[in-house]
């Protein structure tokens, strides 16, 4: 059997704080200093339940390390968008730059 690493993440207010978090951090929540590691990429399902319930899921990967947000009802609302925000936010950071970083 191999090891397990606890990993303990700080608390968040809701998912959408998580979701900040999570695109900020990129890999430190499992203990990883390395900065640099790339920007995250962002993955996301969504559905509706029989009951009509919302559900939104989105995970942020990092070169080393991913995350994984659940939201419900309202808040699934919410984080899908902040999601679309983000997504809307690098293209027009993507399609500005001409494939040139301005350092």
């Amino acid at each position: 059997m191999g090891a397990h690493k606890v990993v303990y993440l700080p608390s968040f207010l809701d998912s959408v704080d998580a979701l900040r978090h999570a695109l900020l951090s990129e890999g430190r929540f499992n203990g990883n200093s390395k900065r640099g590691t790339g920007p995250a990429k962002i993955s996301c399902d969504s559905m509706v339940a029989q009951n009509g319930l919302k559900y939104f899921c989105v995970q942020v990967t990092h070169a080393d390390i991913s995350y994984r947000i659940h939201a419900y009802g309202d808040e699934a609302d919410r984080l899908y968008g902040e999601v679309q925000k983000h997504m809307q936010l690098e293209k027009k950071e993507n399609s500005g730059s001409n494939g040139q970083r301005a350092d």
